[in-house]
This record gives C-alpha cells, sequence and structure tokens, in this order.
C-alpha cells in the first residue's frame, strides 16, 4: 500500500512495539499494522505554505521515544520528543540554528547544522559543540546547505557532509577524511544523502 503524500522518504524506523514509523521531508507517520494503513503524526507546514514545510531533516527511536529533528525556517531548527505509546509530544527543544541530521548516539544526542555538529548529554535540553567544518563560523547559516548524515559505528562518529566522509573519535579529534567525489557508501536520497555501512 502507497503512503499518503509518500515522497522523499527519508527514514523508516520500528519501535519497541513492532509499530512501523517512516519520516518524509514534511511528515511523521505510523503504521500498527506492518504498513496496510497509516496515520500522521507530525508535520510542519511553512507559513502560509500548504505544501511547502520546515523540513524533517531526520528521525531516531530510543527506548518508548521517538525524536523528530526539523530543519527549520530562518534559522531556528526544533527537536521533537514523541512518547511511542501515548503518540503524545511531551518535550519541543528549539535550535537557533538549522537542524540537517540527528543521531542518538551511546554517548549523546548528535545534530547537525551548516557550520557544525553539536552534542548533548542532558536528552537535548543543552547542546556544546563538537566539531566545526573548516572555514565555517559557528551558528551562522549557509543557505544551500542540505541535510547530511551521522552515524555511529563501532564508537565512532561517522559525518557525510557534501562530498566529505569524516571518521571523529567520541572527542572530537578527526581520524579520517575523504573529500574527493566517489559513489561508494552514499545513496543520495531527495536531495539529502546518508551514509550505508
Amino acid at each position: 500500500e502507497s503512503i499518503p503524500f509518500f515522497q522523499g522518504v527519508q527514514q523508516i524506523r520500528y519501535d519497541s512495539n513492532g509499530n512501523l514509523w517512516v519520516a518524509n521531508r514534511c511528515h511523521v507517520f505510523l503504521s500498527t499494522d506492518n504498513g496496510l494503513t497509516w496515520q500522521p503524526i507530525t508535520q510542519d507546514y511553512g507559513p502560509g505554505q500548504v505544501h511547502d514545510c520546515g523540513g524533517v531533516s531526520g528521525m531516531e527511536i530510543k527506548s518508548n521515544r521517538v525524536w523528530v529533528a526539523y530543519e527549520g525556517w530562518e534559522g531556528f531548527g526544533r527537536i521533537q520528543k514523541i512518547n511511542i505509546d501515548t503518540l503524545e509530544v511531551q518535550e519541543t527543544y528549539q535550535i537557533n540554528e538549522r537542524i540537517l541530521s540527528i543521531l542518538l548516539a551511546s554517548d549523546g544526542i548528535y545534530i547537525g547544522t551548516p557550520s557544525r555538529i553539536l552534542i548533548s548529554h542532558d536528552d537535548g535540553r543543552t547542546f556544546t559543540t563538537f566539531y566545526v567544518f573548516p572555514g565555517r563560523t559557528p551558528g551562522q547559516d549557509y543557505p544551500n546547505e542540505t541535510p547530511y548524515s551521522l552515524l555511529e559505528v563501532n564508537n565512532m562518529i561517522w559525518c557525510r557532509f557534501g562530498w566529505e566522509v569524516i571518521q571523529f573519535s567520541k572527542t572530537g579529534e578527526v581520524l579520517w577524511q575523504f573529500s574527493e567525489h566517489f559513489s561508494f557508501g552514499i545513496r543520495d536520497i531527495y536531495s539529502s544523502a546518508g551514509i550505508v555501512w
């Protein structure tokens, strides 16, 4: 069965109840019958825009919470925590930068913005700088930057940013970097790209 507005799908996840969650650029959908029927859980349309949106830039599930990151409007992104049992938005955090990715890692919550990677050790309430991309000013917006990927593998953080793939230690030290145009390990999905491990 097709999903309503099933375009630009970015992520598909199962929660601990066995339910299926799908995020595209404007909505988060939930299916409790393995994809036969769907219900919209969130949507983030822009001011006065019927079909445009601030943009769902990432979705992660941990324990009984779904974390949804929104790219945001005019440089202000936000993160919502949704309870998978009640389907209620429990908390919303605003970030004064566009959010282009989110990662729930073993040591905290990482979010990617156009200028840097931030980390939270207190469940998303506050964020500090983990890494600043070369040549960029922390907190400054770069309007042409599109969503990119963050991934945790073997206790290290990997980032796909533009045509670069960067491997970090948990202290923010760059361990490895590849910055030429290449295709292995990269797949383009709705103007964004991800690392395939």
